[in-house]
């Protein structure tokens, strides 16, 4: 059967109340120009004006994943200590409760202004880089990439897959939680009649892309699939957060998880 190798650009205007569009214009952003670290650190400080205030529904979200985080963690390590590395964590709403019960986690992210309220809590063991050569080899059990890949180009996203590789110990497993890309045709059709409406476009978010592209380039990087690519049931008690997934609806929108495991060669 022929697999669909592609991604789509995603855009957004808006996230947890504080517009995307003032900090690109802020920033003179070129609009075709995907959000990077600067950007960030500008949203994040705008947060942490704002008292960390984030949308109920993202947080309600952010606290299932933590369970699905730790159902995962649970069952890849069949219930033994395992130390996890997780990339671009944000604020950490998902590792923290982990990290209090005990799970050996680091947080990876590429500015500091992120982390300032997981620190307001707990102690954590933090990576503060966008260069992923940092990071020492053969250290973690497991690698987790929560809706962070969208933002990577290809070229980038190749490096970090093939850094993911290296820093992994032998058998080490890399998990991807990942927007649902949208078929291409039913996308660029309503870009296109949002356009003619002069819908706003919002900033470049970054791209969607199809479970096997996803696959195919984790493969080059040294892995293998581990178990089939499919979409976990468990996961559409999240849902998809609108700003990964805002050409679908709610209802339909959900995560795709894709588990794959460094070769023992």
């Amino acid at each position: 059967m022929l697999k669909c190798v592609y991604q789509l650009e995603l855009f957004q205007t808006e996230w947890n109340n504080i517009s995307l569009t003032d900090i690109a214009q802020k920033l003179d952003l070129n609009p075709d120009d995907v959000a990077a670290h600067h950007f960030y650190n500008e949203f994040y400080i705008q947060l942490k004006d704002n008292n960390y205030v984030i949308d109920s529904d993202w947080k309600i979200k952010k606290e299932q994943m933590t369970l699905l985080l730790k159902q995962k963690i649970d069952e890849l390590s069949k219930y033994k200590r395992i130390k996890v590395l997780s990339i671009g964590a944000g604020l950490g709403l998902i590792e923290l409760p982990l990290i209090i019960d005990g799970y050996d986690i680091e947080l990876q992210e590429c500015q500091a202004e992120s982390f300032e309220y997981i620190k307001s809590q707990i102690s954590i063991k933090e990576w503060i880089t966008n260069d992923f050569s940092d990071l020492p080899a053969d250290s973690y059990d497991l690698i987790y990439m929560s809706i962070v890949s969208y933002v990577f180009d290809l070229p980038t996203y190749k490096e970090v897959l093939k850094n993911c590789s290296r820093i992994l110990k032998k058998g080490g497993k890399l998990i991807i939680w990942d927007p649902r890309c949208p078929n291409p045709i039913v996308y660029k059709t309503k870009t296109f009649i949002k356009h003619l409406l002069n819908f706003p476009r919002g900033v470049k978010w970054g791209w969607a892309r199809s479970c096997s592209l996803h696959t195919a380039l984790a493969e080059k990087a040294g892995f293998t699939e581990f178990g089939q690519c499919y979409r976990d049931e468990n996961l559409k008690l999240i849902k998809a957060i609108t700003i990964f997934c805002f050409v679908l609806s709610i209802k339909k929108a959900i995560y795709q998880e894709i588990v794959l495991e460094k070769s023992i060669e």
